[in-house]
């Protein structure tokens, strides 16, 4: 736990000419969050939903055909709270 919650996935945005960078923390029950994406210098953030991107990249490349749910979630390493989550959630889709 750091960055004053818990978290299993940072998502970090940066600009070339600038040393500031921003974090989002997400923890694995969380929606990826929709975020500004730097263009050229100068010019203002266009907002990227990264769910919505995620979410097409999973079925255009059937992940759901490829990926054995049966099998533990690979790292990060997750509590059983949210182990038992995982679990119910792949049950419910069918995939466990």
């Amino acid at each position: 736990e750091r960055l004053g919650k818990p978290w299993h996935y940072l998502i970090s945005i940066s600009r070339a000419d600038a040393p500031e960078f921003w974090l989002y923390p997400r923890t694995v029950r969380e929606r990826l969050p929709v975020i500004p994406i730097p263009l050229a210098i100068g010019e203002s953030e266009v907002a990227l939903d990264l769910q919505a991107i995620f979410n097409q990249c999973y079925e255009d490349g059937a992940y759901a055909d490829v990926i054995d749910y049966r099998q533990p979630p690979p790292p990060p390493s997750f509590g059983s709270e949210d182990e038992v989550w995982i679990d119910e959630l792949l049950k419910g889709k069918g995939l466990r």
